[in-house]
């Protein structure tokens, strides 16, 4: 039994789908967590007040804010309240958010119907990558994030983010290779939830997606 509380929008996007693999889920809160994201992306103000505070900071504070509101969209969009004019705002103003939520937006933009625009959003993320070997280099700025931190998250929700944009990238395999490579070098590291919880949903997008195209599936878990 799960009863949401106030956690950030950011946070509770990613609840929304304990309630579609069947966990009871709070229905009460859902809808006044729903109301209170509805009426953020309708009338709450897009900027946070950086009066103050040095250059870093204040972008910093930008950034969370906008992150919440991109999670609200996200949430608002899988409950069936979809605000594409606050995703379009969003758009305008991309720069300001972190490198990895400009992948969740360039993905939320090909779930709204804006192909041209996601595509191009994409291929600007994918510019600022390079190659090592059969690996995709990943700067270590684009790692860096706010609210939750997860040094596995960005790299993911790019793997996610192509596969539903341009499933048929050319690097695709070199990105798959990138985050399963990581995971091999970094398993006695210690890994944060999200890190896991990024890992495995991406690598399953990629094996339900093999899946589709009916070729062999393997999957090996290890506790």
């Amino acid at each position: 039994y799960i009863a949401f509380n106030s956690l950030p929008a950011a946070q509770t996007a990613d609840l929304r789908a304990l309630r579609e693999t069947g966990i009871r889920v709070d229905t009460t809160m859902v809808r006044r967590i729903t109301n209170s994201f509805t009426k953020r992306c309708d009338s709450g103000p897009l900027f946070p007040d950086t009066t103050y505070g040095r250059r870093a900071e204040r972008a910093r504070a930008v950034a969370s804010h906008l992150q919440g509101r991109l999670g609200g969209i996200e949430f608002l969009r899988r409950v069936g309240v979809p605000r594409e004019r606050a995703l379009l705002q969003l758009r305008e103003h991309a720069s300001r958010l972190t490198w990895e939520d400009r992948v969740l937006l360039a993905e939320l933009l090909e779930q709204f119907g804006d192909h041209p625009g996601a595509r191009a959003l994409l291929d600007q993320l994918w510019s600022g990558l390079g190659e090592a070997g059969n690996r995709v280099d990943v700067p270590d700025s684009v790692l860096s994030s706010v609210g939750f931190p997860s040094h596995i998250r960005p790299v993911a929700r790019l793997l996610a983010a192509t596969l539903t944009i341009a499933p048929e990238h050319p690097r695709v395999g070199m990105l798959v290779e990138r985050l399963t490579t990581r995971t091999r070098a970094e398993r006695d590291e210690w890994w944060n939830s999200q890190d896991h919880v990024a890992a495995t949903v991406a690598l399953t997008r990629v094996a339900l997606q093999q899946r589709g195209r009916g070729g062999p599936v393997g999957v090996e878990v290890r506790g």
